[in-house]
């Protein structure tokens, strides 16, 4: 009847979604194609349709837009190709009260990687490159919490890896792990793993007596990844028909700034969006053997990036089946969300109490339901602790329903 469609009518709202897809040129070179150029623009052009959906007064539907995604695989396209997009967004000047610029955020990543350490670097780039903060969402992100040196055992501390992806791994490894106690003793492997690396993606120069810029200057070209790369090679500027877009060509944190004044990091910067040789040599493949301390220190950078999304209260979407099928997941019983989430619960893990939430994914393919995902992880949980006094079915269902109470302040409103 009316009435059922009338309230029916009011309950959904609508997330727009930017969908990753593969460069269909990696090592074109000239200053008209940086990486993933043609994705760019097509980023650039859906964003600025979504901000003129939301003013379009005309438009009866227009209030229900209320979050934004990038979904597919993370594999296809890393955060920064759509950081400008997500900036402008959530920052762009707007003067209607009716529908003020609330647009929730979330971002799907750490979902698919190719190794654990290039699945930390994506979840730090949306936080980095996005400037994610406190409701913010990460969709999957089960990298966080799947046990480390498992992942690597499993593969005999063994990778294959593209050359561009180890070099970014090595360097932002390095910094992101400095202020932590194993650092001392996984500096050199690091710092000769970036030597050689260096070296078979840039080459050598003989004017600089083969001396590779330093591990400081290549970590801060990655904090400007987050720009516009058509900043640097003189193409932005401000048009009618883009409004305030390329007010967000660059990211403003203070660390991008200070990066931006870094000569040498500009160059870095530039030869990785521009330079054929270096994005050809990037692409091959090697094989890199790590250290079981080296391993270990990567399980403590996990740890760290826990404990700072949790001190944002940056929430985490959690898909149990979803995750079990395609991510690196032993069973129910093992999922991220306990390492997450585990307040009230007597496990043997690091204390966490980070904003979660349990979802579908999508429902219909993996033939799943919100009432099956809270099902499956009861009965998992019970089996694991059936012959223990620690979590009885009372507590892990205290657990579940904090859960859902969580995910009810999470809605994008």
């Amino acid at each position: 009847d009316k009435e059922t469609a009338r309230k029916i009518d009011g309950c959904y709202s609508l997330t727009m979604h930017f969908i990753k897809q593969k460069d269909p040129d990696p090592h074109s070179c000239n200053l008209h194609r940086c990486r993933q150029t043609k994705l760019r623009k097509k980023v650039h052009m859906e964003a600025l349709a979504i901000r003129n959906t939301r003013l379009d007064t005309t438009f009866s539907q227009r209030g229900r837009i209320r979050g934004i995604d990038a979904a597919n695989s993370e594999i296809l396209a890393r955060p920064e190709v759509f950081a400008q997009a997500f900036r402008f967004l959530r920052n762009e000047l707007r003067t209607d009260t009716q529908y003020p610029n609330n647009l929730g955020m979330t971002y799907h990543v750490g979902e698919d990687f190719l190794d654990a350490v290039d699945g930390l670097r994506a979840v730090d780039e949306v936080l980095t490159f996005m400037g994610f903060h406190n409701g913010d969402r990460l969709g999957h992100a089960i990298v966080l919490g799947i046990d480390v040196k498992n992942y690597y055992a499993k593969r005999h501390n063994i990778l294959i890896i593209p050359l561009q992806v180890l070099l970014d791994n090595v360097v932002w490894l390095y910094h992101k792990g400095q202020d932590l106690p194993r650092f001392c003793r996984v500096c050199r492997e690091l710092e000769i793993l970036y030597e050689t690396t260096y070296q078979k993606v840039h080459g050598s120069d003989k004017n600089s007596n083969n001396i590779s810029p330093s591990l400081w200057d290549y970590y801060q070209s990655w904090l400007l990844r987050g720009d516009n790369p058509e900043y640097y090679s003189g193409r932005s500027g401000f048009t009618a028909s883009s409004g305030y877009w390329y007010a967000f060509d660059l990211n403003t944190t203070s660390d991008s700034m200070l990066a931006r004044k870094n000569d040498i990091a500009q160059k870095l910067y530039y030869d990785y969006h521009y330079n054929r040789t270096v994005k050809e040599r990037g692409s091959r493949t090697e094989q890199v053997s790590l250290s079981d301390e080296l391993v270990a220190h990567i399980a403590d950078v996990q740890e760290k990036m826990l404990c700072e999304i949790e001190r944002q209260n940056i929430c985490v979407e959690c898909n149990p089946t979803s995750n079990l099928l395609i991510g690196q997941i032993e069973g129910y019983r093992h999922h991220p969300i306990l390492r997450f989430h585990n307040h009230g619960l007597n496990l043997n893990l690091p204390p966490h109490a980070i904003s979660v939430s349990i979802n579908t994914d999508d429902k219909g393919i993996f033939a799943t339901s919100l009432e099956r995902e809270y099902s499956l992880l009861a009965l998992a949980l019970e089996k694991e602790f059936a012959k223990e006094k620690e979590n009885p079915p009372r507590t892990i269902y205290e657990w579940l329903d904090q859960i859902r109470k969580m995910a009810a302040e999470q809605r994008f409103r």
